[in-house]
């Protein structure tokens, strides 16, 4: 299918087409600039650079004959902007295997001067983590900065929301306590081991609860207990903001 897709997309304008040969479909008359960009991302796999659904939502130029007009088109989407958002499973990598045509894609968008950042809502990671497995999968160099996690947003929002001297209650993996951490959030949690009795729920709820606790941030935890449900829901029974990540 690609090969076919490919294929139609290198065919030629005709002086047939309905699409005047210097009109871009997002109405800016401007030819491409970097065509050496379009050859090179032309060998990639759509969506490695996350413009698969943008050709299947727009495959009726296919139909209509205007072929040699997709070219133009979809690689005008990479000339007009200046950053791309990536996710990655599915878009870089699927499971532990790198998607056909992600590398030289990466590589392309950096050559012609891309601010590429990999965007993933899995708060478990560091991005740090991140980076680093997206480089072992991938072979390509990712910064820590170009990694966008749920867990570094909720951190970066409760930063900027939370009074001095207020603390969150936070239920998450290493990702998101991470990500808390190196924002200067100041997080309460509670153990896995902490088993409690009916007595010590009461206890909370009568007064027992942190009185800086004002947000409660939630992420995926696998050590996840009906001891954090109830000590979470507690909180936001108080008054406590909730947040969540994934």
């Amino acid at each position: 299918m690609m090969s076919a897709l490919q294929s139609t997309i290198a065919t030629p304008a005709t002086a047939s087409s309905s699409i005047p040969p210097n009109r871009q479909v997002f109405g800016s008359s401007r030819a491409p600039t970097n065509p050496g960009l379009h050859e090179r991302l032309l060998g990639s796999f759509v969506g490695a650079v996350g413009m698969s659904c943008w050709v299947r939502r727009r495959s009726r130029w296919r139909q209509t004959n205007h072929v040699g007009k997709l070219k133009v088109t979809r690689f005008a989407l990479a000339d007009n902007v200046d950053s791309l958002l990536l996710d990655l499973d599915g878009v870089l990598f699927e499971a532990n295997k790198p998607i056909a045509g992600s590398r030289e894609a990466l590589l392309a968008l950096r050559a012609a001067g891309k601010r590429i950042f990999c965007v993933t809502n899995n708060a478990a990671r560091t991005r740090a983590q991140v980076a680093a497995k997206i480089q072992q999968i991938v072979n390509v160099p990712i910064a820590e900065a170009e990694v966008v996690t749920s867990a570094w947003a909720a951190a970066t929002v409760l930063q900027g929301v939370l009074a001095s001297g207020q603390k969150v209650y936070a239920c998450g993996e290493e990702g998101l306590l991470t990500e808390l951490a190196n924002a200067g959030v100041d997080f309460v949690t509670t153990q896995y081991e902490q088993h409690m009795s009916e007595g010590d729920f009461e206890k909370l709820a009568n007064g027992g609860l942190d009185p800086d606790v004002a947000a409660v941030c939630l992420g995926f935890d696998s050590s996840f207990t009906y001891a954090k449900l109830c000590i979470a829901s507690l909180y936001i029974q108080n008054g406590a903001t909730f947040y969540c990540t994934n």
